[in-house]
């Protein structure tokens, strides 16, 4: 699982196979045509900046109050994976688009009002997240690729955004 608690994976879709009746699994391929509705990619806007001013180890405290949060604000809901680095991966079955809207808004709330002392003062950090709902036409890569490409639009316009 990792500092944060999360399962760093190179498919973390595999977190969402909550019930095998709903998906279809030949060779390599799943298909989850009846089970993701939304998928986000998020990443932790300047993170780099983190460690290089505090240091790896708070770095890693960030990692693990995000982990937290996300842990809490995704349980019951969907399946949060930390997608390398500081990017992580939300995965929203069977949720409506409003909702899932207003899941992301609450959890980038949550991360914006993060707090973690150390010895050069209070570590806050924000996020970007790039929402796409789940094209059944396409494969998991393309959709994960959709999410991806608004998370770089949230990035280039400014960072601590929601684009969708």
């Amino acid at each position: 699982l990792g500092i944060v608690g999360l399962t760093i994976s190179v498919y973390p879709w595999y977190l969402v196979i909550s019930d095998k009746t709903h998906c279809v699994s030949s060779s390599h391929t799943i298909h989850f045509h009846y089970l993701i509705h939304w998928i986000v990619v998020v990443e932790i806007d300047f993170f780099k900046k983190v460690n290089d001013t505090y240091g790896h180890n708070m770095g890693d405290q960030v990692l693990i109050k995000i982990g937290d949060v996300l842990k809490q604000q995704m349980k019951g809901i969907g399946a949060a994976a930390r997608w390398g680095g500081e990017e992580f991966l939300l995965i929203f079955p069977r949720v409506n688009g409003d909702d899932a809207l207003q899941i992301v808004y609450d959890i980038q709330s949550k991360i914006r009002n993060i707090r973690i002392p150390c010895e050069n003062g209070i570590i806050t950090v924000t996020m970007t997240f790039g929402l796409t709902e789940y094209d059944f036409n396409a494969e998991l890569d393309y959709n994960i690729k959709e999410a991806d490409n608004k998370l770089y639009i949230g990035k280039d316009s400014g960072r601590n955004k929601v684009v969708y």
